[in-house]
């Protein structure tokens, strides 16, 4: 009796697990974009996800904003590969790594951003335009 519960445990959790990982492996209802929709999205427009808040400038540089325990603040810069991936990289976030995803649109303005390289996620959305008005340094701009 022991091990049939352990057993209905195992397959419990197995099920659970392998439903949280479809939505990130791509259904039917999530289609990928392509470098060029991408490249028609991105600039001049900000991608939000909790309290982080990205505004991409279409010189190729990013900012970003962060609130919680006060407000931090973030440069980069961004492009989009011919591959179609989103790719990025902090001045100090994230470890200074460069990081490329694959986006798949959502509904209500939402897409998804998997990670090229790992099991990473994350939903973020859309939003036009500079609505956080997060000011773009110059000397990032500057270097793209």
């Amino acid at each position: 009796m022991k091990n049939q519960r352990v057993f209905a445990s195992a397959i419990f959790y197995f099920c659970f697990t392998l439903t949280l990982l479809i939505p990130v492996t791509g259904s039917a209802d999530q289609e990928k974009m392509t470098a060029a929709e991408m490249r028609a999205l991105i600039p001049s427009n900000t991608l939000s996800g909790g309290s982080v808040h990205v505004y991409h400038d279409p010189s190729g540089a990013m900012e970003g904003m962060r609130r919680g325990q006060g407000m931090h603040f973030d440069s980069g810069t961004w492009t989009i590969t011919d591959a179609g991936q989103y790719c990025r990289q902090w001045s100090r976030w994230g470890n200074k790594a460069l990081d490329c995803f694959h986006i798949y649109r959502l509904d209500n303005n939402k897409l998804l951003l998997q990670s090229a390289d790992d099991p990473y996620y994350s939903i973020v959305k859309f939003r036009e335009g500079n609505p956080e008005c997060i000011r773009v340094h110059p000397s990032v701009s500057s270097s793209s």
